[in-house]
């Protein structure tokens, strides 16, 4: 019979990789806004300009700040998907060891 003890002993390394898989997305979702903020700052006004002529729309002067917004939020969220799911998955059927 097992204690539980052993038991989470045993299941300790995967705790661990999920860790290690949450402490990635959150490095990689770091570096997708810092590089956000960088082409927001840099592209500015011509940014939201474009952005505003795609949807039709005068998003004015924080135009650019809710365009990088929304594609920081979309890489993300799709971070996230690949990541916890494929990632995760392969670690809950025990590929990773």
């Amino acid at each position: 019979m097992l204690d539980s003890k052993m038991l989470y002993r045993q299941t300790m390394p995967y705790t661990f990789a999920r860790l290690g898989l949450a402490l990635l997305l959150a490095l990689l979702s770091g570096i997708l806004l810092a590089i956000c903020l960088v082409l927001e700052s840099s592209m500015g006004a011509d940014a939201a300009q474009f952005i505003g002529g795609l949807i039709e729309e005068d998003l004015g002067e924080d135009g650019a700040t809710i365009a990088m917004l929304c594609i920081w939020l979309a890489g993300t969220v799709g971070l996230h998907f690949i990541i916890m799911n494929y990632a995760g998955y392969l670690l809950k059927a025990g590929m990773w060891r």
